[in-house]
């Protein structure tokens, strides 16, 4: 990535504020004006019981599976407030979906075991081995996809899934909704399927459409930081240009800085 390389272009970013540093200064470096526009905030659970009991019931299990560095923040929070420690843990295998949870996983907790090449919970299946008659812990959201949980328990694993944390609606989704209406942005960045859902439930409060979205010539670009995320938005309506390869926010600004490159060079031819 070059400096410069998206000198003039407002990208929304759509993250909690505390999830948005790095891609801000990334963007920033990149010449882009970041705009951070939450589209979810994340709650603790309405009760904090069953995952308590988990964790207190931590031997009874051969793995530990997250899917975001959102889970392994309330896990290990929840974790350090019963006064366990890492060595705790003993031979418990844990896999981390993507990079910034497997980071989350390494400040928190320990080192991964295993972590997918692809940046989604489905590659996990391929990745994990034999899990036939093993007990597997996933601590999620309130709104978490089932379709792990689902080919684990397929593949003979018996597996508990455990509310860690709940999304909502974040603090800036109604600026995020106006920014997009009146087209002050030109790119606007999702990172999970949740983001997608609550953004679009604050576009339609404004008029804005899936349809009016794919025949806006003028609407923002819309970028995907992976599959899942992509797959949401197009399930949705939401025209998808970009879906990053890499689940990582260099990855990210590589995708987005490519995708303007690109158009701008055949505008310009």
């Amino acid at each position: 990535m070059e400096n410069g390389s998206l000198i003039g272009k407002r990208i929304v970013i759509t993250r909690t504020r505390e999830q948005s540093h790095m891609l801000v200064a990334r963007l920033r470096e990149a010449g882009a004006e970041p705009i951070v526009c939450p589209a979810i905030a994340i709650i603790p659970p309405e009760s904090y019981e069953i995952l308590d009991a988990a964790i207190g019931n931590l031997a009874s299990y051969q793995w530990l599976i997250f899917a975001s560095a959102n889970a392994v923040r309330a896990f290990a929070a929840r974790f350090d407030l019963a006064g366990m420690r890492t060595s705790d843990l003993g031979r418990l295998r844990i896999a981390a979906v993507g990079s910034a949870t497997a980071q989350e996983l390494s400040v928190r907790l320990r080192a991964p075991d295993c972590t997918p090449d692809q940046y989604d919970g489905d590659a996990i299946l391929t990745t994990i081995g034999n899990v036939r008659a093993q007990r597997i812990l996933i601590p999620s959201a309130d709104i978490a996809r089932e379709a792990l949980a689902m080919g684990l328990r397929e593949r003979g694993a018996v597996v508990d899934v455990v509310v860690a944390y709940r999304t909502v609606a974040g603090p800036g989704i109604l600026e995020l909704a106006e920014t997009v209406r009146s087209r002050r942005a030109d790119a606007v960045v999702f990172a999970s399927p949740s983001g997608v859902r609550y953004a679009l439930q604050a576009l339609n409060q404004v008029g804005v459409t899936p349809e009016y979205l794919i025949a806006d010539t003028g609407r923002p670009a819309f970028f995907c930081i992976g599959g899942v995320t992509a797959s949401a938005a197009r399930q949705l309506g939401i025209p998808v240009d970009v879906t990053a390869a890499e689940h990582s926010t260099a990855g990210l600004v590589a995708a987005i800085t490519d995708w303007f490159v690109s158009r701008d060079e055949n505008v310009a031819t």
